[in-house]
């Protein structure tokens, strides 16, 4: 049975392989769940189909990197029967932080870093101290905020394959 369910974007879905050994090295060594590395779409009715397929599987938790599929699964899919606590992975990875099971002590970078709050996961899901604070947890690193960021941040068009489009 599998109870933690990893959703890769789509570039992490091309990397599978990649995306399903470091799942399965946080899943074993933080959390002793089953990992099962996943991706859907479709119809509503395959939607429907694959919900079946997790709720069949013992899937209680999706661990997500996209915020178009974090907003999807969080919001949409309930909609269609698929219930499951759905988690950003930079949310996953601000909970094993806290819980002490990732050390980043000695994890280091020396960079300026600008975050840009997704509309997705920020405006449409609240989500905007969890990725800084894992950020945070970098030494050397200097955060700096956009211009625009939080609740003001400037879509970038992605999710529409629109990069950078003027906002009106």
């Amino acid at each position: 049975q599998y109870k933690l369910a990893a959703w890769p974007e789509l570039p992490a879905a091309y990397h599978r392989t990649v995306y399903r050994r470091m799942l399965s090295d946080l899943s074993h060594r933080y959390m002793s769940l089953s990992a099962l590395v996943l991706s859907s779409g479709g119809t509503k009715p395959e939607v429907r189909q694959f919900l079946l397929m997790l709720d069949g599987m013992g899937v209680k938790k999706i661990i997500t990197q996209c915020p178009h599929c974090f907003n999807t699964l969080a919001n949409e899919y309930p909609q269609l029967g698929g219930n499951y606590e759905v988690v950003h992975h930079s949310q996953f990875l601000e909970w094993l932080i806290d819980q002490g099971k990732l050390d980043l002590s000695e994890a280091k970078l020396e960079e300026r870093v600008v975050y840009h709050d997704s509309c997705y996961l920020g405006r449409h899901n609240d989500v905007y101290t969890a990725p800084r604070n894992v950020l945070g947890s970098l030494k050397g690193i200097d955060i700096v905020e956009a211009g625009r960021n939080g609740t003001k941040g400037m879509c970038c068009g992605a999710g529409g394959a629109r990069m950078f489009m003027e906002e009106h």
